[in-house]
């Protein structure tokens, strides 16, 4: 059986070590990208089978990574969960929907909330 794989994409350190701390300890594999060009390497070359996707980074943006794994048919499968302080309205949830991703998770929020989502878009490890 293969262990399912969730590739963190945050330029924020501290996010990343404690979203690959609780999600690793679980039993999933963890990969982890400071920024959004390189998540999009990232799900090129490993294909997780989720990716955590914060909004607002350097060099790549998380609407602009998310575009382009959703317009690689290689990635286009991979559920993008934005992860992001921002608050956004049942419009602007439409927004994200139609830019390909499966929802979103804003920061700050407990870390089981973390692991359910992981768990409902994916199953468990």
């Amino acid at each position: 059986m293969d262990v399912k794989t969730v590739l963190v994409v945050d330029d924020n350190e501290d996010n990343r070590f404690l979203y690959h701390t609780m999600l690793s300890h679980v039993g999933y594999t963890v990969l982890e990208a400071h920024h959004g060009a390189e998540g999009v390497e990232l799900a090129r070359e490993y294909h997780p089978d989720l990716v955590l996707m914060d909004l607002a980074m350097p060099v790549l943006d998380g609407w602009g990574a998310t575009r382009q794994i959703k317009a690689h048919t290689h990635t286009a499968d991979i559920p993008v969960c934005a992860v992001t302080a921002f608050h956004f309205a049942s419009t602007e949830y439409e927004k994200l929907c139609a830019a390909g991703f499966c929802g979103y998770l804003q920061k700050p929020f407990p870390l089981a909330v973390l692991l359910e989502e992981v768990q409902s878009q994916i199953g468990p490890p």
